[in-house]
């Protein structure tokens, strides 16, 4: 099974947010701003501002929503439906998937990953479940005590899910709580998780990870940091391809309205240029572009502007 087309897809919707039995009610079906997905959460949660789904608030307690490309998500439903497989696809983001539910949804079954991850020394309980559609999604309960919620209430709230008229990635870009300006060579490719919009200057999928790309979000939730410098810097090396790039320049700039740093490294024969932008709590704003050394130095100017056209809206 090809790994590449649904690893990223993992990594984007599960390792960025933070049951006593009581049975919590669930509300009236709410549909999540810029997606398809129509559902009744827990009682307890609202509709999260700076990502696609729901937040517990006081808490890390999340209900998050990605969308996933048909690819990635035939290859997903594979993994969904044995648990030998799953273990293996999720222990590299640090999930414990501990076993498989089955839950009825719409007349069909589904089947629903349960299991923990381990995020800043607490124990986040997870339950995921991919709902098809014409653009299938990748919910993800993330539970914040562990024991805060009933299995059955998170059940009812699955089987509650809806899908409508897939979005465009126009659409979706207009939900988020920042705009940004799309320059030659790029295009709007997609937007995810609600969060971070994706831009490339080429069309379906570059094998070669050299063709510049950007993608421009925020962070799904504050991060502490005594160094906010050497914090930008240690991003770059968590880029998939960048762990051993060499910094070769670090400024600082205002980016999104905030002050943040300007970082450029390299790996190989392929450069990176990440912004960020710091808001009092430790939530921050990123743009990062990527491509082969040559290609972007040639546009890293367009790059710059669409930097400086991140507003918070």
């Amino acid at each position: 099974m090809k790994k590449r087309c649904w690893s990223a897809v993992l990594m984007l919707s599960l390792s960025s947010c933070f049951f006593t039995g009581i049975a919590h009610a669930r509300q009236s079906p709410v549909q999540v701003p810029g997606t398809a997905v129509t559902m009744s959460p827990p009682d307890g949660f609202v509709v999260a501002q700076q990502f696609s789904g729901f937040a517990y608030p006081g808490t890390n307690a999340s209900i998050l929503l990605a969308e996933i490309p048909s690819a990635s998500f035939t290859q997903l439903t594979e993994v969904f439906a044995d648990l030998a497989l799953a273990k293996k696809a999720f222990a590299p983001q640090g999930i414990d998937v501990k076993r498989l539910l089955k839950v009825n949804h719409q007349g069909k079954e589904r089947s629903v990953l349960v299991g923990v991850q381990r995020v800043n020394g607490v124990d986040v309980g997870k339950y995921m479940v991919l709902v098809p559609g014409q653009s299938g999604v990748l919910l993800t309960y993330n539970i914040v005590p562990i024991e805060r919620f009933s299995e059955q209430s998170i059940v009812a709230s699955i089987a509650s899910v809806t899908m409508g008229d897939a979005l465009s990635a126009a659409e979706k870009a207009a939900a988020l709580d920042f705009s940004f300006q799309v320059l030659p060579p790029f295009h709007l490719a997609d937007v995810m998780t609600g969060s971070t919009a994706i831009l490339t200057s080429f069309t379906g999928v570059d094998q070669s990870g050299k063709k510049p790309l950007i993608s421009v979000g925020r962070s799904l939730t504050a991060t502490a940091m005594d160094d906010p410098k050497l914090f930008s810097e240690r991003l770059v090396n968590r880029v998939a391809g960048f762990e051993k790039a060499a910094t070769i320049q670090v400024k600082p700039v205002h980016f999104a309205g905030l002050e943040g740093f300007r970082v450029e490294a390299v790996n190989q024969d392929r450069t990176i240029i990440q912004y960020t932008g710091f808001e009092p709590n430790g939530a921050y704003f990123r743009l990062i572009a990527v491509g082969s050394t040559q290609a972007l130095a040639e546009i890293s100017d367009t790059v710059d502007q669409i930097a400086q056209s991140v507003k918070k809206r």
